[in-house]
């Protein structure tokens, strides 16, 4: 007997990047059937989806939720009401911290897989100070060294390598994140901002399986283009495998900057929020980041793609049914639907474009539980 059965459903096969009429069926924190039809009479709860997309639950791939910080959100808040059912907290923790966030997560109901900032002192308070103002505090063997202490290791390093943040130290906090990096065997996720750190010596930095967020960003003088087109050092970096994130946040994105580059065949890896407490009004959340991409032109499937299976093949997650609904699989599923819709959208520099259609939450599960909308307000 399967606990809930979720029937009339569009699966979103994330691997394949395809939609087909199926049935899921989960048992407790599993997913334990997929048919195209699955009896009723076999599930202990029924939730007739009426033709909504069941996607896998959605992965945001920079976003900042601890907390504790004044920059973080609370995961278990904005988590469920957007499908989102992983987040990856793109380095609110440096070394000192990370004991701290860790017990925060241990607490949470979402998933959160954190990545360890190069500054001991995380993103503290970006309104402040920039983290990598005071060079001491990218410390390779202070960090390395907190890390060979815990038993949970980061999923990644961040480095805000940009003049905002660390003035002209960035290019030594980047080579500290490439360090930190190497020795902890695990990938390295740079923010591109305004210079310095310049883009290419960014780019040089990076291999295979790291990562550039915010790689539409607002900054255009430091962005991807060349006189219009996909500069030539970008191709090869993604040659050569390095992925590129979207990372909207509250100045990554630049609308211009992503039609230019989209029409040049230069699509982003992964669609992620970088969803924090001064970016919330104007990003809202990981769906209507999404929904933005289906207003520049990527199809249903294309969209999904990125904020599923995509960030989740980027840390090696699909054998652990993140990412992917399989027999087996976590039990994290987000009921999606299409609406249609007359928004306007800002990026980040205040230029507007028009949306027809945009995606809705109707359900989140996680580990095979109903958490939006909750029981009472009459989900199964």
């Amino acid at each position: 007997m399967h606990d809930l059965l979720i029937s009339n459903g569009l699966l979103f096969d994330s691997s394949a990047g395809e939609l087909r009429r199926t049935d899921v069926a989960l048992t407790g924190a599993s997913v334990t059937g997929i048919h195209p039809h699955i009896d009723p009479a076999t599930a202990a709860h029924v939730l007739d989806v009426n033709g909504a997309i069941v996607a896998p639950g959605l992965v945001d791939l920079h976003a900042h939720v601890f907390s504790g910080q004044d920059l973080g959100l609370d995961a278990d808040d904005v988590g469920p009401r957007s499908g989102t059912t992983t987040f990856v907290d793109a380095g609110s923790a440096g070394a000192h911290l990370w004991d701290a966030f860790q017990f925060e997560i241990a607490h949470k109901k979402t998933r959160i897989l954190p990545f360890v900032n190069v500054a001991t002192i995380g993103t503290t308070s970006i309104r402040l100070h920039g983290e990598l103002s005071t060079p001491a505090y990218a410390n390779v063997e202070a960090c390395v060294a907190a890390m060979s202490e815990t038993s949970h290791l980061p999923y990644g390093v961040k480095v805000r390598a940009s003049g905002d943040v660390g003035g002209p130290h960035s290019d030594v906090a980047l080579a500290a994140g490439r360090a930190i990096a190497d020795r902890l065997g695990v990938p390295l996720m740079v923010h591109l901002g305004p210079a310095p750190s310049e883009r290419d010596a960014i780019l040089a930095a990076l291999r295979p399986g790291d990562v550039l967020t915010h790689c539409f960003t607002s900054y255009v003088e430091n962005g991807l283009l060349d006189n219009g087109r996909v500069a030539a050092t970008v191709w090869q970096a993604r040659e050569r495998g390095v992925l590129f994130d979207v990372g909207h946040g509250a100045a990554g994105f630049d609308v211009e900057t992503a039609e230019a580059a989209m029409k040049d065949g230069f699509l982003p890896d992964t669609i992620s929020s970088d969803l924090h407490t001064y970016s919330r009004d104007h990003v809202v959340d990981l769906p209507t980041v999404m929904s933005r991409f289906l207003a520049l032109g990527l199809q249903v499937p294309e969209v999904l793609r990125r904020a599923t299976w995509a960030p989740a093949n980027a840390l090696d997650l699909q054998h652990q049914g993140i990412g992917v609904l399989q027999v087996g699989g976590a039990a994290d599923i987000a009921v999606l639907r299409l609406v249609e819709a007359a928004d306007r959208f800002a990026d980040t520099r205040g230029r507007t474009y028009t949306v027809t259609r945009r995606f809705a939450v109707d359900h989140t599960i996680r580990a095979g539980r109903v958490v939006h909308p909750c029981p009472e307000e009459g989900a199964a």
